[in-house]
This record gives structure tokens, C-alpha cells and sequence, in this order.
């Protein structure tokens, strides 16, 4: 039995979506271009990889706050009142 479900999405002629689906309902979903890869997870929280610059974008569902951290290690945080830190 496996431990995931894996399905492929046909997207125009030439490209394909892959879906995979853990049990605890995770989803990860690599787009068609193969530079993006988006995993909600069972909580809402959404983690968006871009694999060209390796930047990753983690958007907390419950607080509704994105958190972006950039290959040179610098994460980058909003706060209510519009203001951004680095961390």
C-alpha cells in the first residue's frame, strides 16, 4: 500500500501538473513548469518553493502572515501594521 497518491495533470498539449496527496492531507502540487512547488498542508499553511532562486514563501493560515526566506538566508516578515523585519 502506498503511502501517497500520485496524479499527473495534463495542462495545454505539452505540460503536466503532478499532484501528490499524503494520507494526513498534505498536498504538494509541482506546477507545469517545473519552477514551482506549492504544499498546503493539513493546517491551511501553504509553503511555495521557487525552484529557479530556491526562495521560499511559507504563508501561516491561522495568522494569515507570510514569512519569505531568500537563498542568502534573510527572512523577511510583515507586521500588522505594514511594516516589514528582517530576520
Amino acid at each position: 500500500m502506498s503511502s501517497f497518491t500520485l496524479m499527473e495533470r495534463w495542462r495545454g498539449c505539452c505540460s503536466v501538473e503532478r499532484l501528490i496527496i499524503f494520507p494526513n492531507g498534505t498536498r504538494k502540487e509541482v506546477l507545469a513548469d517545473g519552477l514551482t512547488a506549492n504544499v498546503t498542508f493539513f493546517n491551511r499553511d501553504i509553503k511555495q518553493v521557487m525552484m529557479a532562486d530556491q526562495s521560499v514563501i511559507y504563508y501561516y493560515a491561522d495568522a494569515q502572515t507570510p514569512h519569505t526566506t531568500y537563498p542568502d538566508g534573510i527572512k523577511v516578515l510583515p507586521f500588522p501594521n505594514n511594516q516589514t523585519g528582517e530576520i
